[in-house]
């Protein structure tokens, strides 16, 4: 929670997710700061492997593999 709330601010992102809603995406673009806000996708993945770990999952030997299916399609996107 913590590391999100560092990146959510070192990366600008709800500033920048507010002006977009204002319409200002030019400028939304302009304040990002991307080498922050790319440690999002890892924080993300990480929570989803935790939460399938925590409810029971992990079981068989190949379990992660349907997590690293879609990380890899999210990345396609």
């Amino acid at each position: 929670m913590t590391l999100e709330f560092l990146i959510n601010l070192f990366s600008n992102l709800n500033s920048a997710i507010l002006l977009s809603f204002h319409g200002k995406t030019l400028v939304a673009i302009a304040i990002t700061n991307y080498n922050w806000l790319l440690f999002y996708p890892c924080i993300y993945s990480f929570a989803m492997w935790d939460a399938v770990k925590d409810a029971g999952g992990g079981e068989d030997p190949y379990s992660f593999f349907h997590l690293c299916v879609l990380r890899f399609l999210q990345l396609l996107d």
